[in-house]
């Protein structure tokens, strides 16, 4: 799997957590907020060589380490790979998410 296709896991599991594509970003766009990925920190690469196979589980685990109330959330986030009973660490990473006004430009208050 290629660090892009693990970094748009990622995404998807971080925006899951807003409320989805369908509600919590596009809640958060209505109301004139933009998010965008700020800083990733520590991201490592655990895969030596493993080739996912059709049918392996994967699995992202998306932890909210701290925020700043509407300006800053900051995510500590690993991928795993399932197969045969086993788990195989694929990477991790820590992502800070800023928010902006969308007419501004700046951080929302």
């Amino acid at each position: 799997l290629s660090s892009s296709a693990i970094l748009r896991y990622f995404e998807r599991s971080r925006t899951d957590l807003t409320g989805g594509p369908g509600d919590g970003l596009r809640e958060l766009q209505d109301g004139g907020i933009s998010a965008f990925v700020a800083k990733m920190d520590g991201l490592t690469f655990g895969t030596h060589g493993y080739r996912p196979n059709v049918g392996d589980k994967v699995l992202v685990r998306t932890y909210l380490q701290g925020s700043r109330p509407s300006v800053s959330m900051k995510y500590w986030q690993e991928m795993w790979f399932h197969r045969d009973g086993k788990e195989e660490l694929a990477a991790t990473g820590e992502v800070t998410v800023m928010t902006i006004d969308s007419h501004t430009l700046r951080p929302t208050k």
